[in-house]
């Protein structure tokens, strides 16, 4: 090849290289860049993880976050799905396990923890179609475990939403309720159910019938019935064995904040004073923002004869949080929100200082200047 055919091969080529970058997409021409942001977003989800792992909630939800920003996956979706739901935040859970799936539709755990939501929100339908498909989609992957407990979480949907609604609905709306049914088997289940309901007596008694049920169904394997099985036993008075349900449900999810919350009550209620506190410290530790969890810190003050400072700045926190806890994602709304404050002001009115004291005076003034708001608004 001639001088003058290498010069024209080497400008040639020089050419297309120039073409060629300035046509590339952005994420060839930053691989490097792109790289480093996988890494960035890995070191995020790492550090989420282990905070997860140590229960923090809050603080893990950060990274997550941080990492959803600078990658998103499926899978950052979901971790902070999970933050969400264990913090009793449905609706935001809701929407971050449905990102996940928009990203990847054979996300099997977000179809799983969707259909746990639909039961919570009594939506049987859908929680049914969430758990067929992540059983679906387990069996798939070969997660032959998960795969059963889906399919046995699915048939136990109608006997968990029946036994919620029982606790909200009249004596006759109840009878009623039994009667109805989609489904022939499932209405003759029921029927049965209630003849032999009938025999136990009391209704904290029947509630904790069909909680027991949903247990069995699911092996024991289902963190949020364990743990309204453990709230019916409490209520019939039970604690030693609401506390082992509570347990078993934390050994399944760790960072079931609820779940923890109502085993420091259980503890409480049988006379486990210091338990109860330091499983309220634990739950403060899940979540630093969660009024209920301060509130029951200043009743534990008292149930042990300290009516002092410790419990006025506990329900001091409490009202102060409950004031801050009202967006509408939030399960407590303005107006409930001002009621609970109110009911901690009227705690620390009742201590050694009464309404004399600095909290008392704080809070009334936060809890007035809220009331302000909503005339105004």
């Amino acid at each position: 090849m001639t001088k003058k055919g290498l010069a024209y091969k080497r400008v040639r080529t020089i050419i297309l290289s120039i073409v060629f970058v300035m046509l590339a997409p952005p994420s060839y021409l930053r691989c490097e860049e792109g790289g480093s942001d996988v890494r960035a977003a890995s070191e995020e989800v790492m550090k989420g993880d282990a905070l997860y792992g140590q229960t923090r909630l809050r603080d893990s939800l950060a990274h997550y976050k941080r990492a959803l920003i600078i990658k998103p996956s499926a899978d950052v979706y979901f971790k902070i799905g999970m933050v969400y739901m264990n913090l009793s935040k449905p609706l935001l859970a809701e929407e971050f396990f449905l990102q996940a799936i928009g990203l990847n539709n054979e996300y099997a755990p977000a179809y799983k923890a969707l259909g746990e939501i639909y039961v919570e929100r009594s939506e049987a339908g859908q929680a049914r179609e969430a758990f067929v498909k992540a059983q679906s989609l387990f069996s798939k992957a070969g997660d032959m475990s998960e795969a059963i407990l889906c399919k046995r979480c699915e048939k136990a949907v109608d006997y968990i939403v029946t036994a919620d609604k029982l606790q909200l609905e009249t004596s006759e709306e109840k009878k009623e309720l039994l009667k109805v049914s989609q489904a022939d088997a499932y209405k003759r289940f029921i029927e049965t159910l209630f003849q032999k309901s009938q025999d136990i007596g009391m209704e904290p008694q029947k509630i904790l019938y069909y909680y027991e049920l949903v247990a069995e169904q699911t092996y024991f394997k289902y963190p949020q019935a364990l743990c309204k099985l453990g709230t019916a036993l409490t209520e019939c008075g039970r604690y030693e064995e609401a506390i082992k349900k509570f347990k078993a449900a934390l050994s399944l999810r760790p960072e079931y904040r609820d779940a923890r919350y109502f085993l420091a009550l259980a503890y409480e209620k049988d006379g486990y004073y210091k338990k109860a506190e330091a499983t309220l410290m634990e739950v403060v530790v899940t979540d630093p923002r969660w009024p209920y969890a301060y509130k029951e810190f200043a009743r534990c003050y008292m149930s042990k004869g300290r009516f002092g400072t410790s419990a006025g700045e506990n329900f001091y926190k409490a009202g102060l949080l409950f004031l801050e806890e009202k967006d509408l994602l939030s399960p407590v709304g303005k107006e409930r929100s001002i009621e609970e404050a109110t009911i901690c002001l009227k705690e620390i009115g009742h201590l050694s200082q009464g309404k004399s004291s600095v909290l008392y005076k704080g809070l009334k003034r936060k809890i007035d200047q809220e009331k302000l708001c909503k005339i105004g608004s």
